[in-house]
This record gives structure tokens, sequence and C-alpha cells, in this order.
């Protein structure tokens, strides 16, 4: 969700006026009537995307442990302990549940457990998120096992080339392009990962492997 509020359209009030010029008489007065309630709307709206706007700007601070805005758009507040323990519990707001705070999950699991522990942390944890959002399993929504193992997989290889990191935001911001969302589609093909066989089990990629994880 982009939590950009939409520009307000201008109020043309000169075409309202050429408009109120060529109505009959009779209508003239309904048109001012509906023509100061449209203004007022407008003057409202305005005032209230000029608010929010605001408010945006007053929520990105850069001292340490406040706010910050992330690359999609959204403002997190949490610390990696907070943002962690919001996921579990199922509490994250929908609209923060983006490709970056995937990103921050799957760093907070690698960063503390072995590949395969850390997967079926991820896994588990998007499960349950999925149901108490009521999220549909389709074909390309709800859980895919194979974009989860191979993430996961992804995140464990570049910890293990880049890490550590201070914080999950850092990984985050270190890794914005490399671990962007289409990322994927350099080792699999479009056909194979978006097909329900690749959603439901692991398939292998078929472009090119995966990297070689340390021991």
């Amino acid at each position: 969700m982009n939590c950009d509020p939409k520009p307000i359209p201008c109020f043309d009030s000169q075409l309202c006026c050429f408009h109120y010029r060529f109505l009959p008489a009779r209508q003239q007065e309904n048109f001012l009537i509906h023509l100061n309630l449209t203004r007022q709307r407008y003057q409202i709206a305005n005032a209230f995307h000029t608010m929010v706007q605001q408010k945006r700007r007053d929520a990105i601070i850069t001292n340490e442990g406040t706010s910050r805005l992330d690359l999609t758009g959204s403002i997190l507040t949490m610390d990696d302990r907070q943002f962690l323990n919001a996921f579990e519990n199922c509490t994250l707001p929908f609209d923060e549940w983006t490709h970056r705070a995937h990103l921050r999950v799957a760093y907070l699991y690698a960063s503390q457990f072995d590949l395969p522990t850390a997967t079926d942390k991820m896994r588990a944890g998007i499960k349950a998120y999925n149901k108490a959002t009521n999220t549909p399993e389709e074909l390309e929504r709800g859980y895919h096992e194979t974009i989860t193992v191979a993430f996961m997989h992804l995140v464990t290889a570049t910890l293990q080339q880049s890490g550590p990191f201070q914080n999950s935001e850092a990984f985050s911001d270190a890794c914005a392009v490399s671990l962007n969302k289409p990322v994927l589609l350099k080792y699999y093909s479009k056909n194979r990962i978006i097909s329900m066989e690749a959603k439901q089990t692991f398939v292998e990629p078929d472009l090119q492997p995966l990297p070689v994880l340390q021991e």
C-alpha cells in the first residue's frame, strides 16, 4: 500500500463560472449551492492532505533509535525486538508487511539460527501471519514454499559474504538492491517459479544454482 496521499485536484473556479453562464435560470441556484459545497470539500481535502504530508515529514527523524522512513514509504518505529514480536504475534499492520519487512524478518532469523531452523521459523511465521490477515491462498498470493526457501538461502549467503550487520535495518539498507524483490528471477525462469508446483513444494532453480554456502 502506498502511504503517500494522492494530490488534490485543482479546483477550477473559472471553468465552473463558464458552465454557470449557460445554465437555465431555474438551475443556477442549485448549481451555486453545489458549487459552494464542492469548494468547501476541496478546502477540507486540501487541508487534510497538507496535514498528512506534514506528519510524514515530522516522522522522518534521523536520531538513533527513532522513527525512520523505509524504502517502500512505510514508517517503521520499532526496533528489531519489537518488530519481530509484532510479526510473530501477527500484530504487524498489514500495510507494513512489505518486501523490506520480509527482508528484516529473514535477517533476524538467519542471523540467530542455522538455515533449516531459520527457514522453518520463516515458513511458520508467514503462514500464521497470512491466516491472521485473511490473505487468500492463490497462485501469486499467500505462502510460496520455493520463494521462502530460496530467499532464506540468499539471505544466509549474503550474511556469510558481507556480514555482520548492526541490525536488520542496516542489513536491509545494504541489501536493498542485491536482494530486491525480483532477485529470484536470476535463478528461476518466471514460468518455473510462478507455478503451483513451486508454490507448494521447493523446486530447484532452472537458470543457475543458488550460491554455495559455507560449511
